[in-house]
């Protein structure tokens, strides 16, 4: 844990450089968990639960989706919490967590020392962790309560590191962090896929020792982790009386002894130099601040890498336990950037960042119990998946585009339901179920989901039937077929019936019938057919006859002989229902004849109104 120091007089000074410019994150905290004893570490085993450590020996699993907690083991007996820097100060998931459900624990045991341990879940219920399973890897001795480190994490290379305070005390007195053959003061690393009660661990080949120290030089490594993308190795070392700092080590430098130089330096200000080499024969700090002015133990952090903001991707995000300040820096170009203060948080018992599968971002307060979300304002990336529906015929395809607000790198990787497509536009989709995955440049993951109905309706015919009732002609009805989730009858416009495929015969009219389904209301089909009042209207043969009949040019209507100055009004209606010719004129003019040849071929209805009755002729037109 953070070393704790005495201070009479604390202000407050920020950075000169501040984040003023539009690239520049604009981070709040948002509160999301509460109610933790002491806890002190959050990290995740790579699906949607994140788990949170607490000081007396409890690891509490959370479900993000629903919010539910439980406790994921509870080691207590075994762990010591007599001091102010000891307790159960770690956790670190197997990169195959997954298939083994192995994971390391990093606590003060009950005789003072620090203990690695290994745990498993139950074989029968892999969400809880077995208790019983733990076998120890390394136990080493601390002279003294305070600077044990307590951070464990796996690197790139799968291996196990661990970070080990100076033993305590204060300035090192016995110079343990300079001492070769001492774990304390160093960062190890240790090979433990194959860990047995005889061997539980084996020393890396690559190390550049012949025993676990690969890092040397350091005070208290509290806090560290890696960079999931480029595999960077950023350490907080907290700082004696006037410096705290932040060591970096770049992933390709991995396997190369650094030392650090504590306690020959603090920061990069000598502290104690006799028997000391140089200060260029050390690794310097790549960010230096005043333990007097700005805080009074730094809480290293983590490299963002999730997706959701944007201003935050690669940048590497740390604060302090007394200030509750947050900066953030970047590693580019073989060179960190100045800090940038990022927020001044309203809680000063920052102990720990974390983050979960997604890259998501957490700070936590010891003290208050609590689990804070850090989020940007700055600009949150929103996406889309926009989606043209399949045409009701079916005569163009579903299509999908995909639409971002803001876009810092090129997708490197595109797949719609695994097929691999070069850009992000996608047309002639069948319907189905669709699932867009991305990656960019950053390897920042996302999906998206989307779906298509192919209409049902589309191509079908929608049939009408006359059905005579010869015990009650007040019954007979026009009948649909069945099948369809939807009816909509109306006669000349007006709204009859929307909930049977059939309907009594009343009024003479146009009588048409709409239908549709449920899966795509927005497909119709319609059929229409006119009709006078009843079935014996309609099988009553017609006073007047058309001629010839198949017309080809010519309609010659006979039987008006002797009404031949009446006005008529005839429409000519196609078996759709549309009307294609309408005109009122004089049963002379209809008896001379009426050019039709601009019809198509096939069957029609004609409506004869005169004052005092109606008729309707069949019709068929043939050139």
């Amino acid at each position: 844990m953070p070393s704790f120091r005495l201070l009479l007089l604390f202000s407050i000074i920020p950075f000169l450089h501040q984040a003023n410019g539009q690239n520049d994150p604009d981070l709040n905290l948002e509160e999301v968990y509460s109610n933790f004893s002491l806890p002190l570490a959050l990290t995740h085993c790579g699906d949607d639960r994140i788990f949170i450590v607490e000081k007396a020996g409890k690891i509490i699993a959370i479900e993000k989706n629903t919010g539910e907690r439980y406790t994921f083991l509870d080691i207590q007996d075994i762990v010591s919490i007599n001091s102010n820097e000891r307790g159960l100060l770690g956790l670190a998931f197997h990169p195959n967590f997954d298939s083994n459900g192995f994971f390391f624990v990093n606590f003060t045991n009950n005789q003072g020392n620090t203990e690695i341990q290994r745990y498993q879940v139950f074989f029968d219920n892999p969400t809880l962790a077995d208790p019983n399973s733990g076998l120890s890897i390394i136990t080493i001795d601390q002279p003294y309560g305070n600077h044990n480190g307590g951070c464990i994490a796996f690197g790139p290379d799968n291996y196990l590191y661990i970070g080990m305070g100076d033993g305590g005390s204060g300035g090192d007195p016995q110079n343990f962090a300079q001492n070769p053959n001492s774990y304390l003061g160093k960062m190890l690393r240790l090979n433990v896929d194959a860990s047995t009660p005889s061997n539980p661990y084996f020393i890396p080949a690559e190390n550049p020792s012949s025993n676990p120290i690969v890092y040397t030089g350091l005070r208290n490594p509290w806090r560290f982790s890696f960079d999931p993308v480029t595999g960077d190795l950023w350490i907080g070392d907290v700082g004696q009386n006037l410096w705290e700092e932040i060591d970096l080590v770049p992933a390709d430098q991995l396997d190369s002894l650094h030392n650090f130089g504590w306690r020959c330096y603090e920061g990069d200000a000598p502290y104690n130099t006799s028997g000391c080499d140089d200060a260029d024969t050390y690794t310097a700090p790549v960010v230096v601040y005043n333990s007097n002015t700005q805080g009074c133990s730094v809480t290293g952090g983590h490299v963002y890498r999730g997706c959701k903001y944007p201003n935050l991707i690669g940048m590497y995000l740390y604060t302090d336990y007394c200030s509750g300040l947050i900066w953030g820096v970047r590693y580019e170009n073989g060179a960190v950037t100045e800090p940038t203060q990022l927020l001044n948080g309203p809680n000063q018992d920052f102990v720990s960042l974390g983050e979960d599968a997604e890259g998501n971002l957490y700070v936590i307060g010891i003290v208050s119990g609590k689990v804070y979300a850090i989020t940007d304002s700055s600009l949150e990336e929103t996406y889309s998946l926009n989606t043209t529906e399949i045409s009701c015929d079916k005569a163009e395809l579903g299509s999908m585009s995909f639409t971002s607000d803001y876009d810092a790198s090129s997708w490197v990787s595109i797949q719609l339901n695994n097929t691999d497509y070069s850009d992000l536009n996608f047309n002639n989709l069948n319907g189905g179920y669709y699932t867009l995955s991305l990656m960019n440049e950053n390897n920042c993951m996302m999906s998206l989901q989307s779906s298509f109905t192919s209409p049902s309706i589309a191509s079908e015919t929608l049939d009408l039937t006359v059905v005579s009732d010869p015990l009650n002609p007040d019954n007979d009805s026009l009948v649909a077929d069945l099948g369809f989730d939807h009816y909509t009858w109306d006669i000349d416009g007006i709204i009859q019936d929307e909930n049977s495929n059939q309907i009594i015969i009343g009024p003479g009219g146009l009588y048409t019938l709409t239908v549709w389904n449920d899966d795509r209301p927005d497909c119709t089909l319609t059929a229409s057919i006119f009709l006078t009042t009843n079935l014996d209207e309609i099988n009553k043969p017609p006073a007047i006859k058309v001629s010839p009949n198949p017309v080809q040019d010519v309609l010659i209507i006979k039987g008006l002989e002797n009404a031949l100055d009446q006005n008529y009004q005839i429409q000519i209606v196609d078996p759709s229902g549309k009307s294609v010719y309408q005109e009122t004129v004089t049963a002379a003019k209809l008896s001379s004849g009426i050019n039709l040849n601009h019809l198509v071929n096939g069957n029609y209805l004609i409506i004869l109104q005169a004052e005092t009755n109606q008729d309707v002729i069949r019709l068929k037109f043939s050139k």
